[in-house]
Parts: C-alpha cells; sequence; structure tokens
C-alpha cells in the first residue's frame, strides 16, 4: 500500500480501517469504505449524494497537504543515562 501511494500520489484512497493509518501518514485522505465511519448512510438517491459530498470535501480540502507529521518536521530524540555515584 505504502508503495502504491509514492508511485501514483492518489487524492483520495478509498479502503478499509485496516489501511487508515498507512494511507493518512503518507499525507492522503481516506474514505473508509467498509463502515460510515462518522457519516452515510449512502444507499439510494440519498445515499449517493451523501457519498458525492464527503468525498468532494475530501478532495477540495487540502489540509493534509500543509501539514506535516511531527516525525518529519524534527530530528529523533536521543538522550544518555548517567549516573554519578
Amino acid at each position: 500500500t505504502e508503495v502504491l501511494i509514492k508511485k501514483y500520489k492518489p487524492d483520495i484512497f478509498c479502503a478499509g480501517i485496516k489501511e487508515k493509518y498507512v494511507i493518512q501518514k503518507g499525507g492522503v485522505p481516506l474514505k473508509q469504505l467498509h463502515s460510515y465511519d462518522y457519516s452515510g448512510p449512502y444507499a439510494g438517491f440519498k445515499g449517493a449524494v451523501n457519498f458525492y459530498r464527503e468525498i468532494d470535501r475530501m478532495v477540495n480540502s487540502r489540509v493534509f497537504r500543509f501539514i506535516r507529521a511531527p516525525w518529519q518536521e524534527s530530528p529523533e530524540l536521543v538522550g544518555s543515562y548517567v549516573w554519578n555515584k
């Protein structure tokens, strides 16, 4: 999954809950298809309209492009243990 994200650079990714964190870590918004998450329902015409609205919001919101994960901005912290007698 990570290789596909790096290669194709999608605007949105639709998958299940297992892929959620890997996809979002790559800076791509994810739409869960296995559950309604915080939205829905998607049945019938009204459901299709609901689904379109959510996809439109995700694709046109570029918040993922403006933020960086903390591990991308600062170097890894290194520490040592010192014991004075």
